[in-house]
């Protein structure tokens, strides 16, 4: 959203997926740090943003392979190329927590525990990517009869609460957002009046094609 809205500059480089797949076999084998301090030689400023974040820095020596030019010489920011409007939906902490706890027991009701069981018997490793996805990691400890299924009902649940909380205090930082409360009356209507003010304004500036 925010390179969309703030004029970001985004190389466009297209991957090489076979200088990926050897970047990631140097890491897996040497670990990230020597790729980290490879970057570091040939964009200290890169490398200084993406501490040991493998995905970044493999992108940035992906894009230095084929261009010679440092990630951080192309991008940037620059004007942004239209105006925007952007709408953030909120509700009570106390009313999402509820909503949270019902859609995890859905999940439950609708064969979850099935769902994690089939994917390991399919080979998926309990540390891939996608087993660290909430509702997936707090079933693992249950699978191993490490614990009660209530019990990791429950800490899914109480995950997920912490991760509404961190998710409002991110978008709670971006200024632009004019926010709705979903439980106060008439708050769609208010909504699409103020859509229709920001589209009908003057001097607006839209995207075209």
């Amino acid at each position: 959203i925010n390179a969309v809205v703030e004029g970001w500059r985004i190389p466009r480089v297209p991957p090489n997926y076979d200088l990926r797949t050897a970047l990631e076999t140097a890491a897996a084998e040497s670990g990230i740090e020597a790729l980290a301090e490879r970057l570091r030689v040939i964009d200290p400023a890169t490398a200084a943003r993406s501490g040991n974040n493998a995905r970044r820095i493999i992108r940035a020596l992906e894009i230095h392979d084929a261009t010679g030019i440092p990630m951080s010489e192309l991008e940037g920011k620059g004007p942004p190329p239209f105006d925007t409007l952007e709408i953030g939906l909120t509700a009570p902490r106390e009313w999402l927590y509820q909503r949270v706890d019902d859609r995890v027991l859905a999940h439950i009701d609708r064969g979850l525990v099935a769902e994690v069981q089939t994917l390991l018997a399919d080979g998926i490793s309990e540390t891939a990517p996608a087993m660290s996805s909430l509702g997936y990691r707090q079933l693992l400890p249950y699978l191993h009869g490490e614990c009660s299924l209530d019990h990791a009902v429950a800490r899914t649940q109480l995950d997920t609460h912490r991760y509404v909380r961190h998710q409002e205090t991110w978008f709670r930082r971006n200024p632009r957002l004019v926010w709705f409360d979903v439980t106060t009356p008439g708050w769609q209507e208010a909504m699409m009046t103020r859509v229709g003010d920001f589209l009908r304004a003057p001097d607006i500036t839209v995207p075209v094609g």
